[in-house]
């Protein structure tokens, strides 16, 4: 069941700032991610059916959290996402 959240417009504005460097599509996917158990935000998020990802990359991600692993420390998450941008942004 949603139950309904009010925000400030200074924390709505602050929420959708940190939506958009997250990769969120709305303030209410970052709210719901920032309660999800830990390593289960970005994955589902990076392989839902409308993300706009490569079939390439959406293969990578899928082989990686298939693999046995370590855990991953938020931080390390968005160095790994931040260098695969800027990759990606070399090569286009």
């Amino acid at each position: 069941m949603n139950k309904p959240v009010f925000l400030s417009d200074r924390a709505y504005a602050s929420a959708e700032k940190k939506a958009q460097e997250n990769g969120c599509t709305s303030v209410e996917e970052y709210l719901n991610t920032l309660f999800e158990p830990e390593g289960t935000a970005i994955s589902d998020r990076m392989l839902r059916e409308d993300a706009d990802l490569p079939d390439w990359v959406r293969e990578k991600l899928e082989e990686g959290l298939a693999s046995p692993s370590e855990p991953i420390t938020e931080e390390e998450i968005h160095q790994l996402v931040a260098e695969g941008i800027a990759l990606a942004q070399r090569t286009k």
